[in-house]
């Protein structure tokens, strides 16, 4: 006797000779379900099966009524019955095929599947049974798939390609989207001189992404169709590439296991065009994060704008913009406007998000539904505890690890066998799995519920003690698996139950490493953990193995998420022990920071990436060093933190983070001390200097003064001299030249007086600019080319830049557009070389205008609107109005004069709005030139007028406006108007 169970109609069993079909009812179902285990099976694992909720006795006894049901079948003979389990040892074609698959004959495996198991039929009345036929029926398919890819091969190998390439289209009728199996099947059919199956193949797959998901086939694909189409050789010795697809996923050092009908399902709902917001829920440790990052390799090829997998793990709500932003590589300069940044950058992309961990931000959600509304084609999917509850969301929850809840013969084909197994190998690569220590772990297994992370930790205990010591050293810790209850806080319990274990397994100094890098944020590198915690190599090697840390990319290690806080829930058992743990990791960054020499070109970048790497964990420091009033290592790390703000743009963030530690400063430790106002004075000056430099010139005077007033009292020179420094960058920008020309002379001599080269030669720069403005331009042109010198020999790049832009406008001014414009890209590399934002912005702009000069209008447009995105981020308002300027020269040049019009507009009202005068007048005076000239004679002269008599107009504009006025040769008196007058009268035409 034996039963069928793959036909293409209904299940059969074989009666005297004969098959006949068998109806799927519930004492059918009982039989089908023992023929199909294959063994004894206890009562207890049927009434689960039948009646799960409810209580054992009735359970129990509806499984009775089942029996007496089933022994009436007349092909139940065979059925083995005894007080607490039954058997029914007959044939079946799944054995059958399972042994061809254990065999490796995959042709004999392809040709026993021919349907899912029991044709995809189900038994209404019991939905626990459906679930093991749907978990079943997805491990058959799984060896099915697997045979038919394997007989291909061993058919193409051996040269008969159209057998290989039907077997590969029956993978196609089980999976049409599958781009792979595609091209096999087109290579393949057209080897076997088969060229219209080819095409059509294609074609075929063509309309169904397309109708489908509203995508073409890759390139790769596409060039294969070229191929056959034009009849020409393939050679298959030669891989073909891949297109390329930025995979922002962090690396992993172990295989996936298991998983593979969730992945499968994801797989298939990602490819769903109306599932756009995709959550994975399940609890913590349940193995979310890592069936997100396969899901997003198996998915990589169907998004080229990108694949990102983004950690959310600790970030606040507030943060969810900016840690997608800075994961897609977005430049954050202006972190007020890094939403709209983020959503401006994702319009029409197609592309995959990861989002990992985000219960902790639920209120941040909406931005989801924002994010999804920039693109049609881009995807999200979440890892969460919680569902988002967002209209259109698809959740998926998972389960841990399948596991046996009875003794089984094939206990290594589950899921949470296999991944103990696995940790097993990497810690006790000796160590053998007999059956009576696999019965061992499959206790184990179910102890802990399948949950990867508990397993693993587990596992990792096997190089110092056996399988059978460890399930019971875990079953004293778990407790409540005593009563099977299966709610969330019993698995919490589990979980944590593990970590107390592995916690009491570690002696005191071990204990005490860990408790200090538990302290560290977003993970740490391996000098960090030898200086801070003592942790040599071997130590990190030894708790990696025991899962208790990770590494990471660039040489780093962290910590899983929920080990940290266990840790750091131990750590601050004794306050002492914490408060001394966080300060000496403090120290470290502070002291890291003071080592860093940024007077070297090459050093200072590598010193630029490292901080960025560390910020976190530099911002944490900051925090406890100021909890602590630990003045002297604050006052030395700030220069090096300084030079990562200003050389990434990044001002709006270090304005807001100075302030911060103003205000807690003279809050927590004023102790009138010199050195707590060296700290202050040395805050307020980079406070001032961050505002100025997004135009706050209001704001940047008020603290240059009160860093000045404290730097004078107590003599901190330095100090002084930058602050009259940046002053005078202030009054050069509101046009009070004579008073920029003092403070820059201030600051020349005190910096010779202390032998600063470096602020020397930045006044000598600067008294360029004062003296380009006031129409000294031979004095200009030394002070500019020995600035350059300087810089040269200092070794200072960036001033060197900086000076060759300043020499451009020069001759600009002058009107030698060629020598300015090979100045700005002398510039421009020295700029990108040094990734320094503000100057890359500044340089472009610069770019924009020379190529306007020259009449390169194509060439303008770009580089003017590459410099305005910069100068938009960082919120450089003046130079936002500049770019506005040049724009508007531009559009009104090549006859968008509408266009033109409203930049010019926007730079008058940005620049009165913050009231630029020598901005402000630049601006009325290309109005007047290409706009009110030749409309309104007497209004131009009136503005020509004003500036040439206006003592915070640059010497250029005076110069144009004497010419034009000449030109005109107006023979009445003009009624002479302010400033004022003429921005109010030119915002009236608007």
């Amino acid at each position: 006797m034996a039963i069928k169970l793959h036909l293409l109609s209904a299940p059969q069993v074989e009666i005297d000779g004969e098959f006949k079909d068998i109806k799927l009812n519930s004492p059918s179902s009982l039989l089908i379900y023992l023929a199909y285990r294959n063994k004894w099976v206890p009562r207890g694992e049927l009434a689960f099966l039948y009646k799960p909720d409810e209580e054992e006795t009735e359970a129990r006894r509806y499984i009775r009524l089942l029996i007496h049901r089933a022994k009436r079948l007349p092909w139940a003979r065979d059925l083995e019955i005894e007080r607490q389990q039954l058997r029914f040892k007959i044939k079946t074609d799944v054995a059958d095929f399972l042994q061809a698959i254990s065999d490796n004959d995959w042709q004999k495996s392809c040709t026993i599947y021919q349907a899912p198991l029991l044709n995809k039929s189900s038994l209404p009345e019991a939905y626990s049974f459906n679930s093991w036929l749907e978990l079943e029926r997805n491990e058959l398919e799984y060896h099915y798939q697997n045979a038919l890819k394997e007989n291909a091969s061993y058919l193409e190998q051996n040269s008969e390609y159209l057998k290989a390439a039907q077997n590969l289209q029956k993978l196609l009728d089980l999976d049409n989207s599958n781009e792979e199996i595609v091209r096999l099947v087109m290579r393949n059919a057209y080897l076997g001189k088969d060229k219209d199956l080819a095409i059509h193949v294609y074609k075929k797959f063509a309309k169904t992404i397309k109708d489908e998901l509203d995508l073409e086939p890759l390139k790769e694909t596409q060039d294969l169709l070229a191929k056959i189409q034009n009849s020409e050789e393939l050679d298959l010795g030669v891989k073909q590439e891949k297109s390329f697809v930025k995979l922002n996923l962090p690396n992993q050092t172990t295989s996936f296991i298991g998983r593979r009908n969730d992945l499968s399902e994801l797989n298939k709902r990602c490819n769903v065009k109306d599932c756009r917001l995709l959550s994975i829920v399940g609890l913590g440790g349940i193995g979310k994060t890592r069936l997100g990052l396969e899901l997003a390799r198996a998915q990589a090829a169907n998004y080229p704008d990108g694949v990102y997998f983004i950690a959310l793990a600790d970030i606040q709500a507030n943060m969810l913009a900016t840690t997608i932003a800075q994961a897609l590589e977005i430049n954050l300069i202006n972190d007020t406007k890094t939403k709209s940044s983020l959503l401006n950058y994702l319009k029409n992309k197609k592309a995959l998000l990861v989002l990992d961990n985000f219960e902790h931000i639920l209120e941040a959600k909406t931005l989801i539904s924002e994010i999804l509304e920039c693109s049609e084609q881009l995807k999200i999917v979440i890892t969460t505890r919680v569902a988002l509850n967002l209209k259109n969301e698809h959740i998926y929850d998972l389960r841990g690890l399948n596991y046996p809840v009875e003794n089984d013969c094939n206990l290594e084909s589950y899921d949470a066998i296999k991944l103990f197994i696995s940790g097993a190998n990497r810690v006790a690569p000796a160590l053998e799995f007999d059956n009576k220590t696999l019965q061992t772990v499959a206790k184990i297994t179910e102890l802990v519920e399948g949950m990867p992370l508990a397993i693993e930790l587990a596992s990792a205990w096997l190089r110092i003690i056996s399988v059978e010591q460890l399930f019971l050293e875990i079953q004293k810790s778990l407790d409540m698996l005593a009563s099977q209850q299966n709610n969330i806080v019993y698995r919490h319990r589990n979980v944590r139950a593990v970590f107390d274990y592995s916690w009491q397994r570690l002696e005191k100094k071990q204990q005490d490493i860990l408790k200090q890098l538990s302290i560290f944020e977003n993970g740490f590198s391996l000098q960090a953990a030898e200086e801070v915690a003592g942790a040599h190599l071997a130590y990190l090697l030894h708790v990696t193995n025991e899962s208790l840390i990770r590494t990471i990319n660039n040489n780093r290690f962290n910590m899983h998420e929920l080990i940290r806080k266990y840790i750091r829930e131990r750590l601050a058992e004794d306050k002492t022990l914490e408060e001394k743990y966080k300060l000496k990791y403090a120290k470290y960054f502070a002291k890291i920071l003071a080592s860093y020499d940024l007077d070297k070109h090459e050093e200072s970048k590598k010193s630029i990436a490292k901080i960025g790497l560390e910020i976190e964990n530099i911002r944490l420091s900051w925090q406890i060093l100021a909890d602590n009033c630990q003045l002297e290592d604050l006052y030395d790390s700030i220069i090096s933190l300084d030079f990562y703000y200003r050389n990434r743009g990044l001002h709006h963030e270090a304005q807001e983070f100075y302030l911060k530690f103003i205000d807690k400063l003279n809050s927590d430790c004023n102790d009138n001390s010199r050195e707590f106002f060296k700290l202050i004075s040395n805050l307020q000056f980079r406070a001032g200097y961050c505002a100025r430099q997004q135009d706050d010139l209001l704001l940047a005077n008020e603290l240059f003064n009160q860093s000045l007033e404290l730097a004078n009292l107590y003599d901190f020179k330095i100090v002084v001299a930058r602050c009259y420094f940046e002053l005078g960058v202030c009054a050069h920008k509101l046009g009070e030249f004579e008073k920029a020309e003092d403070y820059f002379l201030k600051t020349k001599k005190i910096a010779e007086e202390i032998n600063d080269d470096r602020l020397v030669v930045d006044a000598v720069n600067t008294l360029g600019l004062v003296a380009k403005a006031t129409n000294k331009y031979d004095q200009a042109r030394a002070y500019l080319t020995e600035a350059i010198r300087m810089f040269n020999r200092l070794n200072n790049k960036r001033g060197e830049g900086i000076a060759f832009s300043n020499l451009g406008n020069l001759e600009e001014s002058l009107g030698n557009y060629e020598s300015a414009q090979k100045l700005y890209y002398r510039a421009l590399p020295i700029f990108e070389e040094l990734n320094y934002v503000p100057g890359i912005a500044v340089i472009k702009g610069n770019i924009g205008v020379i190529e306007y000069r020259l009449n390169n209008y194509p060439k303008a447009l770009e580089m003017t609107k590459a410099g305005l995105e910069l100068k938009t981020k960082m919120r450089t308002t003046r130079g936002i109005a500049k770019s506005y300027i040049n724009l508007a020269r531009i559009y009104l040049k090549t006859n968008e004069i509408e266009l033109g019009k409203r930049y010019l507009y926007d730079a008058l009202e940005l620049a009165n709005k913050n009231n630029f005068e020598p901005a402000l007048i630049e601006i009325v005076s290309y109005y007047a030139h290409l706009i009110i000239i030749n409309s309104n004679k007497t209004f131009a002269a009136q503005i020509f007028n004003m500036i040439i008599d206006n003592p915070k107009a640059e010497a250029i504009h005076q110069q144009e406006a004497k010419t034009a006025l000449a030109k005109m040769d107006l023979a009445e008196d003009i009624e002479e108007l302010s400033l004022a007058e003429i921005v109010s009268a030119i915002m009236l035409l608007k």
